[in-house]
């Protein structure tokens, strides 16, 4: 470890950067003001130039912990700047306005019933005037004509009120606030056609504007040379990453294959795109300075294609590793990779520390790092003298390095583990190659004519051929192990484990190896206490969805439900793989049951005023459009608690609380109070 740090400087400064980000994050308390920030940087910065030179051999040791809390704190204060800005700047600060003005950031997106758009709103009108303010919003427009031809960079006017975005709170469910707020989206609504209206374009030069309708081009290109289908889904997102047209089956067969990470623009499309242009300008090389104007153009080029395909995390860390690789080249002069992966963690952090959460993010510099320190290991414990069969190693230790880095990762997060992720990616890695290589020969002759629509039809059957492998592969017995879900403390505990492991294989002490088996036992110990912990638990559930009906009264590994799950199959699949319930019972025969010593009466949707049964329940449960006032409901069924579930409209939960609060009665809804869960253990 002391020899990488030495020969890493930037991972030493990276720890401690990394370290200030995680505790701000996560320990608010520690945030202070930038102020202060300034005024310890400018008092370091005095003493490290006035009085390093004055620092004896001995006492060196000052100046690097100086370095290294500097860095500390500028991992506490970038957090702390982004969040100073959101409070003085955002457009929530002021809760009296509902007029505002706004820029479309990309082209809508349609869904049933609606556009969704995220605009990024920079006025609000104050009473009397117009106050300039900031944050972005998930916009839901009604399905007009004029919606969907909204364009990147239009500004609107528009009336509305906004609400927070939450969860679903459901048992397993995809924290969608948390993946919004890393994007610095909190806020949504709902605007008919005459809420908004566009009132121009934007003013200000907007280089993601730029790039959204570069994008957009591209993909009607792309389109008028015959590229359609899931050919053209795909396409669209290995090559420009955009996934909006990739559907629920398509994503099933990559992901069942463990292939999903071809979809996704990544390091492995930017370095090809780096290794195209790195070889067709290698004459460069022979040319005074022409390293230089090289690197120039492969760096300029590389980022122009990083905005073009939206900057995810996975984009940024490649773009910016091999900015430096260029400018090691310039130099003749190798950056050594764990100095590379922390100099590209550092600079993408500083801009958005909340990054760090976010999965992609962790998923790349995870991969890297395995196929960095695992790959060569691996790739040595065989020895092939045929070229062809070394090169199949070669990927073959490279997908094994990559899955030991990322498989922790992606049960935590997924929940599932591709089981035959050496086949699918022996097969989809080098298509994806020729892919990518295909689709800038056709990006680059698209405006010559026939030749543009040519290539679009080989680009077409590469990818035909590519969909057809992850098909394959994903419809082979057992291809998927899904429903696996582990703990965090599970999730840290099988990393441990994997770092003891490769020292120990690295280093060949026998203290590793007892360290990692002990990891190993404490890993099922946990499993043991999660599974003791939940055959225990005896529980009523009223799920956050429109699609789940009625109650889930959990017993231990058993549920019963008084409706079929088919509806909401795969969010109570879901469910049932997260509370570890394997026995799923329906109670068709009556609506009403006793258990475990409470009444629960369920009333579906269509019940009437005259279908109901004067009972006195302590759960009453009502769902969808309930065809009855409050008042006749409550003249013979007297409840100890009304619950509304997740398939009853808003506006109907709202005057149920109303009358209710009036009358005392318990009563929770849903739709706006979240998930229910009542423990009924005797």
């Amino acid at each position: 470890p002391e020899t990488m740090l030495r020969e890493n400087p930037i991972l030493k400064l990276f720890i401690p950067l990394i370290t200030g980000i995680l505790l701000s994050i996560y320990f608010s308390r520690i945030r202070f003001s930038p102020i202060l920030c300034g005024i310890i940087f400018l008092i370091a910065a005095i003493y490290l130039l006035f009085f390093y030179i004055r620092l004896s051999y001995k006492n060196q040791w000052i100046y690097g912990l100086m370095i290294h809390i500097l860095m500390f704190l500028s991992g506490v204060s970038v957090v702390s700047l982004r969040e100073l800005s959101f409070k003085h700047e955002h457009f929530s600060s002021d809760k009296t306005s509902e007029y505002f003005q706004a820029i479309i950031e990309d082209y809508p997106q349609a869904k049933a019933k609606s556009y969704k758009v995220i605009v990024k709103i920079y006025g609000l009108y104050d009473s009397a005037r117009w106050k300039p303010v900031s944050g972005k919003i998930m916009t839901y427009l009604e399905k007009t004509p004029e919606a969907g031809e909204l364009k990147p960079g239009t500004r609107i006017l528009f009336k509305g009120n906004y609400f927070e975005i939450a969860n679903s709170g459901n048992p397993g469910a995809f924290d969608y606030k948390s993946y919004l707020a890393r994007r610095g989206i909190y806020h949504q609504l709902y605007l008919s056609q005459n809420d908004w209206k566009v009132i121009g374009d934007a003013h200000a030069f907007s280089i993601k504007t730029l790039s959204a309708k570069a994008r957009m081009q591209l993909l009607k290109m792309m389109k008028n040379s015959g590229v359609s289908g899931d050919e053209y889904s795909v396409a669209a997102a290995i090559l420009l990453g955009n996934s909006d047209y990739l559907d629920q089956e398509l994503r099933q067969k990559y992901s069942g294959s463990g292939t999903m990470h071809i979809l996704a623009v990544s390091g492995l499309h930017v370095g090809i795109i780096y290794l195209i242009l790195f070889y067709l300008l290698g004459f460069l090389s022979k040319i005074p300075h022409g390293r230089l104007i090289r690197s120039i153009i492969v760096v300029f080029a590389i980022w122009i294609y990083a905005l073009i395909t939206g900057l995810s995390p996975s984009v940024t860390r490649a773009a910016t590793m091999f900015s430096f690789v260029s400018m090691g080249e310039i130099f003749k002069r190798r950056t050594p990779i764990f100095n590379t992966l922390a100099a590209s963690a550092c600079f993408i952090l500083i801009f958005n520390p909340f990054l760090i959460q976010e999965i992609g993010f962790q998923l790349s510099y995870l991969a890297v790092l395995g196929i960095v320190v695992t790959q060569p290991g691996i790739y040595r414990m065989l020895n092939f003298k045929n070229k062809i069969a070394d090169k199949i190693w070669g990927l073959i230790c490279v997908s094994i390095a990559s899955q030991i880095a990322t498989f922790p990762l992606a049960l935590f997060y997924f929940h599932q583990f591709p089981v035959y992720f050496i086949i699918s990616n022996l097969l989809v890695i080098p298509i994806s190659y020729v892919i990518m290589m295909l689709g800038v020969a056709f990006f680059m002759i698209l405006p010559f004519g026939h030749a543009g629509f040519y290539a679009g039809k080989v680009l077409s059957g590469s990818i035909w051929l590519m969909n057809q492998s992850v098909g394959w592969v994903e419809s082979l017995p057992g291809a998927v192990a899904s429903g696996i879900y582990i703990t965090a403390a599970q999730y840290l505990v099988l990393y441990f484990v994997i770092i003891m492991l490769i020292l120990f294989f690295s280093k060949n002490i026998k203290s590793y190896f007892q360290a990692a088996l002990a990891g190993i036992f404490l890993f099922f110990f946990i499993d043991t206490a999660d599974r003791l912990y939940r055959s225990r638990q005896q529980s009523m559930y009223v799920m956050n969805s429109p699609r789940i009906k009625g109650p889930w009264l959990v017993n231990g590994i058993d549920g019963l439900l008084f409706t079929s799950p088919s509806e909401g199959y795969s969010e109570s699949q879901q469910i049932q793989q997260s509370l570890k319930i394997k026995n799923i019972q329906i109670l068709s025969e009556s609506n009403l049951l006793r258990w475990n010593g409470k009444l629960i009466y369920y009333i579906p949707d269509g019940t009437t005023y005259a279908d109901q049964s004067p009972v006195k329940p302590d759960y009453c449960i009502i769902s969808g459009n309930p065809a009855f006032h409050v008042q006749e409901f409550l003249s013979h069924i007297h409840p100890q608690m009304i619950i509304m579930d997740g398939s009853v409209p808003r506006w109907i939960c709202t005057e149920w609380e109303k009358t209710l609060k009036e009358l005392d009665v318990s009563y929770h809804a849903v739709p706006l109070d979240g998930v229910l869960r009542i423990d009924l253990s005797e």
